[in-house]
C-alpha cells in the first residue's frame, strides 16, 4: 500500500488504512469473480451510492448501481486487473482509493484490454468500510510508467 506520506500516522489511522485497503481488495475479488452477491455485499445500504463505469455517464442510487454491476458480471465472461499507484486516504469516517486499472476482459464481442483511473470512496457502516462511489475514467493509452504518487510533478490542464 502507498501513500503513506514523509511522517507516518497515528496507528488508528494507519489500522483504518488496512482495512480501507482490504475492503478494495475485496471489490476487485468479487468483480473477478463475476460474485454479484459479494459486489451487493459491499455496498453502502444506508448511504446514497453512485457509479461512473469507463465511458459512462453517472449513475445514482442503488437500485441503478447494482443493476449496472448485474449486466456487467452477466455479460463478462472473465476479468482480470492488475491495480497499479494505489494510493488510500482516510478522514472521518470515510476514505477513498486512487488508483490505475490495467483491464483485460473476455465479454461476448471479445477480449478487450483498457486502462482507467479509479477513485473508489468508501463510507464506515455497521463497523465496515463500504462503497459509497466508484468512478473509473478511460485512459487513452498504457500510462507511460509507474512511479510514486509523491514523485509526480503537477500538471495544468487548462
Amino acid at each position: 500500500m502507498t501513500g503513506l506520506g514523509p511522517s507516518a500516522p497515528p496507528p488508528e489511522e494507519l489500522a483504518a488504512r488496512v482495512e480501507v485497503d482490504a475492503a478494495n481488495s475485496r471489490f476487485y475479488r468479487a468483480f473477478e469473480e463475476l460474485d454479484l452477491a459479494a459486489m451487493e455485499r459491499l455496498w453502502s445500504r444506508h448511504e446514497t451510492v453512485s457509479c461512473v463505469h469507463p465511458g459512462w455517464q453517472l449513475l445514482d442510487g442503488r437500485d441503478r448501481v447494482m443493476a449496472s454491476w448485474e449486466g456487467i458480471l452477466r455479460s463478462t465472461t472473465r476479468i482480470r486487473f492488475r491495480l497499479r499507484d494505489k494510493v488510500v486516504f482516510v478522514r472521518d469516517g470515510l476514505a477513498w482509493v486512487y488508483l490505475v486499472e490495467e483491464i483485460e476482459a473476455e465479454q461476448r464481442e471479445g477480449v478487450v484490454h483498457g486502462y482507467a483511473q479509479t477513485t473508489n470512496v468508501f463510507h464506515r457502516e455497521e463497523g465496515e468500510w463500504r462503497l459509497v462511489h466508484h468512478h473509473a475514467a478511460p485512459l487513452p493509452q498504457r500510462p507511460d510508467r509507474e512511479e510514486a504518487p509523491s514523485s509526480r510533478r503537477s500538471r495544468t490542464l487548462h
